[in-house]
């Protein structure tokens, strides 16, 4: 399995109990979670022929549509890349960032979630290991 350089994982080569993966950045101050999303089966085929935003969508409601006001979306779920497509969407969390790639490998649906723990990092320099971690993923590696 590809893990970016800097990065170290918590759950190495294997889920964890949850069925997700962590990922820490060498110095603390950033870490990613990976989570396969399963659809209820009623929803399942109904959901195949769905956009990765629309996936995106739902991945950002289960985090904001609580009624939890410490959240605040800062980018809508939209797509970037070329070839295979990725969703994306950002929020705050008390004054932290997260931000969130929706895609699928396969039939598989992933999000992988990046959260700034330290407000002193800036948050472009672990985008793009989000970015490369997902495209492993996408790709089976």
């Amino acid at each position: 399995m590809f893990i970016p350089d800097g990065w170290i994982s918590l759950t190495p080569g294997q889920k964890s109990a949850a069925g997700e993966l962590q990922l820490v950045r060498y110095d603390n101050a950033a870490s990613m979670t990976v989570r396969e999303l399963k659809p209820v089966a009623s929803a399942k085929n109904s959901l195949a022929g769905e956009d990765v935003c629309t996936l995106g969508n739902i991945s950002m409601q289960g985090k904001l549509g609580n009624g939890d006001y410490s959240r605040r979306i800062l980018r809508p779920p939209s797509m970037i890349g070329n070839g295979k497509p990725l969703c994306v969407y950002i929020y705050s969390e008390n004054t932290l960032l997260r931000r969130v790639l929706v895609f699928r490998s396969g039939s598989t649906i992933y999000e992988v979630e990046l959260f700034q723990s330290s407000e002193s990092l800036s948050f472009s320099t672990v985008v793009e290991a989000q970015t490369a971690f997902a495209k492993s993923l996408m790709n089976g590696e």
